[in-house]
């Protein structure tokens, strides 16, 4: 899709059109990773249904932790002892994608795989910072180039796990 927002909320590809799009181009395999609460959770169980009936892989990519405030202000901010870094932890992270935990996980499809991305982040604090003390983030929840690298092994494993 050359779209930057199918399936994502005032989207106008829905779920069945982007089935009917990978039907047409002969597609076997469909990775989706969002934001959270930029995908409704009703539009994943939508296309998980759509996706099994064309006998379609579907792997769901979990959202990247984010913040409230601006990663690298907060950095400098707290560097500068103006205020404390904004903080996360897995629990949180879990807390506030409790819902599209729950309902990814109850969908009915063996052809439709979640990969968690909390763990690469979070341990259980989430990082900020690489270990060479690079910003993961550049806002509150767009990744860098090294945040996105922290990602390689989950790309790995969901590109062996195509077939």
């Amino acid at each position: 899709i050359i779209r930057n927002d199918p399936l994502m909320r005032g989207s106008k590809t829905n779920a069945f059109g982007l089935i009917d799009e990978a039907v047409q181009k002969r597609v076997d395999a469909i990775v989706l990773h969002y934001a959270p609460d930029t995908i409704e959770i009703n539009v994943i169980e939508e296309l998980s249904l759509l996706a099994k009936n064309r006998n379609i892989q579907l792997s769901f990519i979990m959202p990247v932790p984010v913040f409230d405030k601006n990663v690298p202000m907060s950095l400098l901010k707290s560097k500068n002892g103006m205020e404390k870094s904004t903080y996360q932890t897995i629990s949180d992270y879990k807390n506030y994608n409790n819902d599209l935990i729950n309902k990814i996980s109850k969908i009915d499809y063996d052809k439709f795989r979640v990969y968690q991305v909390a763990d690469v982040f979070c341990h259980p604090i989430c990082q900020l910072i690489s270990e060479d003390g690079r910003p993961l983030y550049f806002d509150n929840g767009h990744l860098t180039l090294t945040g996105s690298r922290k990602l390689h092994g989950i790309f790995v494993r969901v590109i062996t796990d195509l077939h």
